[in-house]
């Protein structure tokens, strides 16, 4: 039903210059979603919904293997999808942030609740920062790298410091230290991975108050499209095989179109004959 028709059948006399305006809006907008999903990988077509949930499939079998033994794999999967939404960051970069703590640093993370409780602190503080998507992740990439190494190096600080200056004022005030003090800490290797995650739990309050101030764009909304949208086909096509079945059912279809070709074929030939 067009606009045009749905006013007609509500009873409303129709000005058509309006309705003409109205409905070249619609079309701009359907338009520019179609290009801005297409853009961020959303397509429905059976090769666009397959190519999304494999993707997504994927990124669960990193947390599965990331996260063995930490919980119920369905519970762990939403828990980050909700901290991937929540952060406005995509699902496979805080999926392999989250699997990342957890795997490397057992007695600090014991459990995946506080690998996102830093991850989410952290990252609303590069956000706050104004730092993009692909700058967190790879500010993200340097922390982890330090507790890989079991502390706070020289490089990660110095990464730090060029790039985030507001995630050190978090640590110089854990430590009780300025910055040329920090540097020196991190130079002798005096700088706790214990500190590091301090400093932004413990101002979590602080930090998800500036972050509430942010505006909500349109990138953040599509890319929380996508996340649910690719998560819901993996899970959707795990369980009852949505894309397998739709396949097969597509073969039947053009077998038996051909079935009826091949017929049809026989006859034109006997006539001919």
């Amino acid at each position: 039903m067009t606009v045009r028709e749905l006013f007609v059948a509500m009873g409303f006399k129709v000005d058509d210059a309006s309705l003409n305006n109205v409905e070249d809006k619609i079309s701009s907008v359907k338009s520019f979603a179609a290009k801005a999903l297409g853009a961020i990988g959303i397509g429905f077509s059976l090769t666009q919904m397959n190519a999304l949930a494999e993707e997504f499939n994927g990124i669960n079998d990193q947390i599965k293997s990331a996260t063995n033994g930490l919980g119920e794999q369905k519970e762990i999967q939403e828990k980050i999808m909700k901290s991937a939404n929540d952060t406005k960051m995509s699902y496979a970069d805080t999926a392999k942030v989250v699997g990342a703590l957890v795997q490397e640093n057992k007695e600090l993370f014991g459990n995946v609740d506080e690998a996102i409780a830093f991850n989410d602190a952290l990252t609303k503080t590069f956000k706050v920062a104004g730092k993009s998507n692909e700058e967190i992740a790879g500010l993200m990439e340097a922390v982890n790298k330090s507790f890989a190494k079991g502390k706070v190096d020289t490089e990660t600080l110095n990464q730090l410091m060029e790039r985030s200056p507001e995630a050190v004022e978090f640590l110089n005030r854990q430590l009780g230290s300025t910055t040329d003090q920090l540097e020196q800490m991190a130079a002798d290797g005096r700088i706790s991975l214990a500190d590091l995650k301090d400093a932004f739990i413990l101002n979590a309050d602080e930090i998800d108050a500036k972050f509430g101030g942010l505006d909500y764009s349109i990138s953040d909304s599509l890319l929380n499209i996508r996340n649910r949208w690719g998560y819901w086909l993996d899970d959707i096509n795990s369980g009852i095989g949505l894309t397998r079945t739709l396949a097969k059912y597509m073969t039947r279809a053009f077998d038996t179109v051909m079935n009826g070709l091949n017929k049809a074929r026989d006859i034109a030939v006997k006539v001919v004959d």
